[in-house]
């Protein structure tokens, strides 16, 4: 292969954390940051797997549920998308988070005008 393309093969495999902040991975807030920075750059499935790890850790991390959501409608995971709204409708009705899950949901499974009410 070219050099150019073994040099961003290796820059992909670079660690997420510098190493001064090793020391701070299990941090929600740390590791929320690296999903949000997966996120934007594209790499869903990485993201997910970060928060979804870090959620299953903490399940009250209500801050990354946002990016989870995000992450999990752009992997088209219908299901986790249900199951996840489902049990935030439950355990949180009062939260606009919860119904943030709703919307997404419908989003994913094509609902737009149900999703668009929900949104709003």
């Amino acid at each position: 292969t070219h050099p150019v393309h073994q040099r961003r093969r290796r820059r992909r495999r670079q660690p997420l954390l510098a190493p001064e902040l090793v020391a701070l991975r299990d941090n929600g807030a740390v590791v929320l940051a690296q999903a949000e920075w997966l996120y934007h750059r594209g790499d869903f499935a990485r993201c997910h797997d970060v928060v979804a790890a870090l959620l299953e850790r903490d399940p009250f991390h209500l801050a990354a549920l946002p990016c989870y959501l995000a992450a999990t409608v752009e992997l088209r995971r219908k299901n986790e998308l249900y199951l996840c709204a489902h049990k935030l409708v439950e355990e949180y009705p009062d939260k606009a988070v919860s119904w943030f899950a709703v919307a997404c949901y419908y989003y994913c499974v094509r609902q737009y005008d149900t999703a668009r009410r929900h949104f709003s």
